[in-house]
């Protein structure tokens, strides 16, 4: 991808070290960013962004479950070089960079983005706007979130306020609709600052806020695109739905062709994802089956997650409900039932939200 008259380099780096407690016990045996959506891991739809935009090179750094994701990932995605990051501990969002800002800094630019977000990343345009402004940083803003923000933009596209009250500018514009989307442009300058460091740090707290409170050219990208935080089972499934209807708006769900469905199984604004069985007269609605589960017939779901592998008896009603396979390495909460070799949790509504 060019800008301008000549070929900028690009590398990248997607996190995916994190434990995703907030998601558990779903991603007890599954890294977060191997969750699907539509067919695909979140992870592999954020890295063929990568690759469309021409990025030479992506990092992807890892702790939890590693090697399920680099066995899932590999070595390359549509011609990107896929290369990994060992995190002996977690590191967070700015110590992450530590280990590898050099080989980053090596270009003209270099991309972060969190793996537990779903967008259609605008990130051409995210570039262009940082390389045009000379910006030790451009961050992406989004104004279709799921909860609200404290983020302050100025009108002509600087980054003034991403999470701290702060006098601002006569120009400035904060709003609680915009929130920091998880994706940011970073200059080889500032990589440099970060360089070797290798002690856990938040990269909002301890990177941009002082970078802010020194005047230094921050850049915001707003955007109006669908964003998502996969951060909990109740956005994660929300994802899902709003994802598959903007897919299949006729359809109002996504279905996989790989997967089978059984005589009067009716299916509503829902995800049925690769190699799921539902047997017949089987009720989905508002609700997500990952990769590999079966319904036995005459099962009802609304508002739930089945998780994947997981053989749901014939006649099960489900109401709001993460469904999860009884694991050794887990013991249940006092909030999750168990029937059988199956775990019941309940799916928490934030305050606010519409099921």
């Amino acid at each position: 991808m060019a800008w301008g008259r000549r070929q900028h380099r690009l590398r990248a780096l997607v996190l995916s070290a994190g434990f995703g407690q907030r998601l558990r016990p779903l991603t007890q045996q599954i890294p977060k960013p191997l969750l699907p959506v539509l067919g695909k891991s979140s992870v592999v739809r954020t890295l063929q962004g990568l690759a469309r935009l021409g990025c030479e090179s992506a990092f992807l750094n890892l702790h939890f479950l590693g090697e399920q994701v680099r066995e899932a990932v590999g070595t390359d995605v549509d011609g990107m070089e896929i290369r990994y990051s060992e995190e002996e501990e977690i590191l967070g969002t700015l110590g992450a960079l530590g280990p590898i800002a050099r080989q980053l800094a090596d270009s003209d630019a270099a991309l972060l983005i969190n793996s537990d977000s779903l967008c259609r990343w605008p990130l051409s345009k995210m570039v262009k706007e940082h390389l045009r402004h000379d910006a030790i940083a451009t961050l992406l803003i989004a104004e279709r979130a799921p909860f609200r923000g404290n983020v302050a933009v100025s009108k002509d596209g600087r980054l003034l306020q991403l999470r701290h009250d702060r006098r601002l500018p006569s120009d400035g514009v904060a709003s609680s609709e915009l929130v920091f989307g998880g994706a940011q442009v970073l200059s080889p300058r500032l990589l440099d600052r970060v360089a070797g460091r290798c002690e856990p740090a938040d990269i909002v707290g301890e990177l941009y806020e002082p970078l802010l409170d020194d005047r230094e050219n921050l850049r915001a990208v707003r955007t109006k695109r669908p964003w998502h935080d996969l951060g909990t089972p109740w956005r994660y499934l929300q994802a899902l739905v709003q994802t598959a209807g903007r897919a299949s708006p006729l359809r109002s769900s996504w279905i996989s062709d790989r997967a089978t469905l059984g005589a009067r199984s009716k299916i509503r604004r829902a995800v049925i994802e690769h190699e799921v069985v539902l047997e017949e007269d089987c009720r989905v609605e508002t609700s997500a089956v990952l990769p590999g589960a079966r319904l036995e017939a005459g099962c009802r779901l609304k508002d739930s997650l089945v998780a994947p592998g997981v053989v749901l008896p014939a006649g099960t009603g489900l109401d709001r409900r993460l469904v999860t396979p009884l694991s050794s390495g887990r013991d249940p909460a006092g909030r999750d039932s168990v029937v059988g070799q199956l775990v019941y949790t309940p799916i928490e509504v934030p305050q606010g939200a519409t099921p």
